[in-house]
């Protein structure tokens, strides 16, 4: 399930991986859990770049709602980066 509310992780980019024992029957190492679950943060940008630009093409067609979210997006994607 989804949680929602304040006690849910704000943090979209960079999170730890689950805890050992989740995957504790499985035979992978931590270094390769945090490849399989790292996330490239500047391909993600670049990403986010590409997809700003084509939302502008919506014009005043675009809903607001929605560039407010690829700004968050972006914006959770640089302070992962720090």
């Amino acid at each position: 399930r989804v949680r929602r509310g304040p006690e849910r992780d704000q943090k979209t980019a960079g999170a730890s991986p689950p805890a050992p024992a989740v995957f504790s029957r499985l035979d992978v190492t931590p270094e390769t859990m945090r490849t399989l679950l790292g996330v490239d943060v500047n391909r993600w940008l670049e990403e986010a770049d590409a997809v700003s630009t084509y939302l502008e093409s919506y014009g005043d067609r675009l809903p607001s709602a929605l560039t407010e979210e690829q700004g968050k997006t972006v914006a959770a994607l640089r302070a992962a980066d720090d």
